[in-house]
């Protein structure tokens, strides 16, 4: 019911923008609050910057996008937020997975959201929402009309976020990834670092409804089902996990002081 509520229900780039800018701010606001503070430090950001250019080239929809705006956080836990307009948001804790492969798949997640219209819709949405409740109903409004509508508003209250648009944002991360020669295993032992932290695969289905997130290895079956499309689409062995491109960002250990002669 949604898609015919919202059909009428257009968002300028720069309303979409406006509406990124405030959410993000938010955001950055409430991570503040709970310590973790933004990072205004050049080589970890420019390095971010690099593999935000270099994978938004795959987006289909680049030019709605011109200008994407990122922040890093200081926080001890892996995660990438995306947000209307171009904003993103990457902690620093990002940086200490074990290869770039995996940093680069959870960009490419991020802007593949963006570019897949998930953001988009969701401003849609918000603006419907706006205008619907700002005005009474007309009397001319069919009650088949009015139905869909709070049925479309009840589910972006419900469940704003869909698992479907994960799923498919990280379909065209490993993809991305694939064609840029990064081996997508990467996101398969980052999701399952995510389940032994979530603990998020419980054995009752009934769980699954609500969920904003597919289950962490219900994630990484897919990544796999999608790699395995992918090679016999088109066969490559040249796959890399880029550990290597990661290790100027670790904290050297420090060396034991040589014992006195």
């Amino acid at each position: 019911m949604e898609e015919p509520a919202l059909r009428g229900v257009s968002v300028s780039t720069a309303e979409e923008r406006r509406a990124g800018l405030r959410a993000r701010d938010e955001y950055l606001a409430k991570a503040k609050q709970r310590g973790f503070q933004v990072v205004d430090e050049g080589i970890r950001l420019e390095y971010l910057r690099s593999l935000v250019e270099r994978l938004a080239a795959r987006m289909k929809h680049r030019d709605r996008y011109p200008k994407i705006e990122l922040s890093l956080i200081n926080a001890p836990i892996s995660d990438g937020q995306s947000f209307p307009g171009g904003f993103l948001v990457f902690t620093t804790a990002l940086l200490d997975e074990p290869d770039e492969a995996t940093v680069a798949g959870v960009v490419a997640h991020e802007l593949a959201h963006l570019d897949l219209g998930h953001l988009y819709g969701y401003v849609r949405r918000s603006k419907l929402a706006e205008t619907t409740y700002s005005r009474p109903p007309a009397m001319e409004v069919s009650f088949d009309r009015f139905f869909t509508q709070q049925a479309a508003l009840f589910g972006l209250l419900v469940n704003p976020f869909r698992p479907e648009h994960e799923t498919q944002a990280d379909c065209a991360a490993v993809t991305w990834l694939y064609q840029e020669g990064y081996d997508p295993r990467g996101l398969v032992g980052f999701f399952e670092r995510l389940h032994e932290r979530k603990n998020d695969q419980p054995d009752n289905p009934f769980f699954s409804f609500g969920r904003t997130h597919p289950f962490s290895l219900d994630r990484r079956d897919h990544v796999r089902a999608r790699l395995a499309q992918l090679q016999r689409w088109r066969p490559r062995n040249d796959l890399r996990l880029a550990a290597d491109e990661l290790r100027h960002f670790r904290i050297p250990e420090k060396k034991e002081e040589a014992a006195p002669k």
